[in-house]
């Protein structure tokens, strides 16, 4: 169990290693201390060059908590709502029995 772990942590950091070389705002925020790891793990999760300081501002003023459920109510490349909601995609499994006419409307 030790050995998945291990491989859990060990690939946490190398891929948010790689996507903080693409978000030097947030890069510097983490080294600085500014931000903790458990932030920048969410950030770069959701942040792109385009919208790293406006996630990195919201994740100044919110808890990680917060920010968690806010980084669940947007998509990768999307700015943070200036009202800090979010509206989260839900999903619901759907299954049924069609006739080929009633499954070819349905698509």
């Amino acid at each position: 169990m030790l050995h998945n772990r291990s491989s859990d942590v060990a690939r946490t950091l190398i891929t948010v290693g790689a996507a903080l070389q693409e978000l030097p705002l947030i890069d510097e925020a983490f080294r600085q201390s500014n931000i903790s790891w458990s932030k920048a793990r969410l950030l770069v999760k959701i942040a792109t060059p385009e919208n790293e300081e406006a996630w990195l501002e919201r994740a100044g003023v919110v808890s990680c908590e917060r920010l968690g459920l806010e980084f669940r109510g947007s998509e990768e490349g999307r700015p943070p709502r200036e009202d800090g909601k979010g509206v989260l995609t839900v999903k619901f499994p759907f299954f049924t029995k069609l006739a080929p006419l009633g499954h070819d409307f349905l698509e």
